[in-house]
């Protein structure tokens, strides 16, 4: 009688080393799901981040060839017909 009492016990261990084990696949289920999930909002993230800064880059071009057309000159080059291209290329 003393051997079923352990076989009992140890078939118990055995169930809930078994049950341990399926919680641990899935709590690793679920943080490969919050992995996965957390990059794919960093990569749209990244990407509005990306698509901001080159129309950021392309009002600052703009801004920059307007600024050189819409330049005062009062020194003595406003005489000369090279004046804009001494004034942007030096």
């Amino acid at each position: 009688e003393p051997e079923l009492i352990l076989e009992a016990h140890v078939q118990q261990g055995h169930t809930l080393i078994n049950a341990l084990a399926l919680v641990e696949g899935q709590i690793n289920s679920t943080e490969d799901f919050a992995n996965r999930k957390s990059d794919a909002i960093r990569n749209q993230l990244l990407y509005v981040n990306t698509i901001t800064s080159i129309l950021m880059l392309s009002v600052g071009v703009g801004a920059f060839v307007g600024s050189l057309f819409g330049m005062n000159v009062t020194n003595y080059y406003e005489d000369t017909d090279n004046a804009f291209r001494i004034i942007v290329f030096t």
